[in-house]
Parts: structure tokens; sequence; C-alpha cells
């Protein structure tokens, strides 16, 4: 059997290319996967040999973001040499190349073509020059421009990103600027910066709200969540009581001055072994003001509980019992004097 291999382009019956390439050198087209469809009694497309100077090769843009880059390739090889042809019944292999890399990149495209009624398949085959189409800014996407995040509560800023993207395909580098304080409530801005490998950067930020969630009346603050600051001291029950107000949306208690804090003081040790009301002499718990001299209104409100030294679990014992908890959580007083002696925790409020 006779073979005949010849060069793929002919003046007569090719298209004029949109986009051409001079070539300095003879092209000699691949003549492997030719030569197995011939051996194999498939027709070759064939064209007269075209000298140096009239040797053009199609150039074909390609997209360093395109997802499918062989059917891109595929349809615009066919139509450099088709008007109509059945891009389904084709397969295309491409020599090695490089997506990425900038400038012209020198291919040979291999098509089968196969009809489904004879099954004779015909094969092109015709060098190309890939131009990489880059990107040259990356792009970052955040799942929000503002959030709310409970005081208190875990945050990261990873967590907001949706999507970074390049078009050269390779991930830019991140940084991100949060100067974000879950304990303290406030307003915050986190600036997130994405930079490529040819130094081109896009950048976003986010507004993050830190707050304290106001609870319904009868739902329970988790006091785990507050963060109290557990040493055991009056001051540390002071800011616990007013972290729980907080977080029902109350105003918070002013401590009461030295006179104040000493009557409680006086009271709380009264109480350690006469666990009442009443103090030790018969007469009412708010006559301790007097004694100290610290003026109040018309009402003072007291509150006694003895279940061990900690902040957390008195104050757990005083929320948890409807009497108690209304003063805790009271708007007739603004000012809360707190006594510690033993295991017994008193407070007025006035």
């Amino acid at each position: 059997m006779k073979l005949l291999f010849c060069l793929l382009f002919h003046s007569g019956n090719t298209k004029i290319p949109i986009m051409t390439y001079k070539s300095t050198k003879k092209r000699v087209l691949s003549l492997i996967p030719v030569l197995s469809y011939v051996l194999a009694g498939t027709p070759v497309i064939s064209a007269e040999e075209l000298s140096d100077s009239n040797t053009e090769l199609q150039v074909i843009e390609l997209e360093s973001s395109d997802t499918q880059p062989l059917e891109t390739i595929k349809h615009a090889v066919l139509s450099q040499y088709y008007d109509e042809y059945d891009a389904e019944n084709t397969v295309i292999s491409v020599s090695p190349f490089s997506q990425v890399s900038a400038g012209l990149n020198s291919v040979v495209v291999n098509i089968d073509f196969t009809n489904d009624d004879t099954g004779v398949g015909t094969a092109l085959s015709v060098p190309v020059l890939i131009r990489n189409i880059l990107s040259d800014d990356p792009e970052i996407l955040l799942t929000s421009e503002t959030v709310s995040v409970k005081k208190n509560s875990e945050f990261d800023p990873l967590d907001y990103i949706a999507e970074i993207t390049d078009g050269s395909g390779i991930l830019p580098a991140l940084s991100v600027d949060s100067d974000v304080d879950t304990k303290v409530n406030g307003t915050y801005t986190v600036n997130y910066t994405v930079t490529n490998m040819h130094g081109h950067s896009a950048a976003a930020s986010l507004e993050v709200e830190v707050y304290t969630p106001v609870l319904a009346p009868g739902e329970n603050v988790d006091l785990s969540t507050l963060m109290i600051n557990d040493d055991g001291s009056v001051y540390a029950m002071f800011e616990a009581i007013n972290a729980v107000r907080a977080a029902y949306g109350l105003y918070p208690y002013v401590l009461a001055s030295d006179a104040g804090m000493t009557a409680s003081a006086i009271r709380a040790q009264e109480c350690t072994y006469f666990l009442s009301h009443t103090r030790p002499d018969g007469t009412p718990y708010h006559t301790v003001m007097a004694q100290v001299g610290e003026p109040h209104g018309s009402m003072v409100w007291e509150i006694l509980v003895a279940y061990g030294n900690s902040v957390e679990s008195n104050l757990n014992w005083w929320l948890n019992e409807p009497g108690h908890a209304a003063c805790v959580l009271g708007t007739f007083g603004t000012i809360i004097s707190i006594g510690h002696s033993g295991n017994v925790w008193e407070a007025m409020v006035y």
C-alpha cells in the first residue's frame, strides 16, 4: 500500500484565518497520528505543501480561566477549515502546553472525525499557536459586607471568605488585618488583601459588630459565655450581675459607695450565724444603712444566698429563684451594695 503524507493547508479549500502568524521556518506536521489513521484504512485530509514564505499558522486566543480549553481549541480549529462541522463526533488531542504561560505557545492539534453511519474516520493534524490571555487582577468575594457576632463568641475572619480567584489559575496570597475583639462591644473592620504572582492586588473589607444579645423575659442566660472573672470577690459578683443585666438589655447597676459596701459587709457577717432578713438585734435589714450613714430611697431590697464561695454558683442560684432574680434584674433601683463572708453572699439594691 502506498502512503501519501502532506501538509494540511490548501489555498483553495481553507478559509482565511482571522489571526495569523507568519512562520520563518518550514512547518513539518505531526505524522505519527496521521500514519495510524492511514494504516487503519481511514482517509487523511490532504493539501499541497506550501512554501516557507506562505506558511501561516492559526493563532487561538485562550483565556487562562477557561475550564474547557480543549473544546475551545477544537471549535477554533474546525471553524478555520469548515463552514459546517459536527463537533460532538470529533475527538481532539493537543501536544503539551501551559495554560498559564504568557506569550505564544506552539502546539500540534490532532482531531479525529467519526461518521456514525459508516464508522469511517478522518484525521486532521495541524500546528497552531496558542496565545494565553492572562487576567491581571485577582478577585476576592466575601459572604457579606457586614456581620454581627455575639459578645465573647468565637470569630474567625476566614469564615467570611466566599471565593478567591485569579486568572492564572494559581491562588493569590492572602493577608488579613483584623482588630476584632469579641470581649468588647463595638464596630470593627476586617481588611482582606489578595496579591497574585504578577504583583496585582484586590481588596475587600468586612464590618463586624460585636454586641451583647438581649434575652427575652424568662430566658436563662448562660453564665459560662459571659467570661466572668470569678476570683470570689464582691467586685467579680458586681461585674457578673451587670453582665447578666446587659444580656437582658437592662441598664447597669452602680456600685455603692464605701459606706454602702460596708453595710453589706456587716450584713453578710451577721448572716453567717443568723441567715435571715432580720438582724440579730431584731431590727429589719435596712437599718444597717442608717448605722453606717448611707443615704437611700424609700425602698431597699436585700437578697441572701449561701451556696458555696464561687460567684457563678451563687449568682446562678439567685437567677433561678424568682424573688431573688427580680432583684438582680429589677428596674426599681440604680445602686447595688454587695457583701461576702464565709459562704454567705448578700446584696442590697436601692
